[in-house]
């Protein structure tokens, strides 16, 4: 996603999502840190990242626009945040169901991406 403001060599927006990050990780951890200790920054930085890559996609899309197959993207994400909640709350973050997901997730992942990956590897 922050490929499109260097290939359009408008660098200057990297500056301002970067910023815009730093912004909400500052005021979050500041806020979270005191109640939540390590889990508090954890979720700042997830948060701070996810508005990070949604202003590079919504600000790309305006000056350099790039074809996302947003269904695949948003189901990986749902899928993938889906696994981390269960395994944390569902099975009360066991390391071997935990591992277990991650491989059954990547596996999925490599099944349902094999014509493009395949693509890839013939180069």
């Amino acid at each position: 996603l922050s490929i499109w403001y260097r290939l359009s060599d408008q660098t200057r927006f990297g500056l301002y999502i970067s910023v815009a990050g730093a912004i909400i990780t500052i005021v979050l951890n500041v806020i979270l840190i005191p109640k939540f200790s390590y889990m508090g920054s954890a979720w700042v930085s997830m948060l701070a990242y996810f508005v990070m890559m949604v202003l590079s996609y919504v600000l790309g899309q305006k000056h350099y626009p790039i074809p996302y197959n947003l269904k695949k993207i948003t189901a990986y994400l749902v899928i993938s945040t889906v696994i981390v909640f269960a395994s944390f709350f569902l099975f009360n973050r066991n390391i071997y169901i935990g591992n277990a997901l991650l491989i059954a997730f990547i596996a999925g992942i490599f099944y349902f991406e094999k014509n493009d990956l395949m693509k890839i590897l013939k180069r």
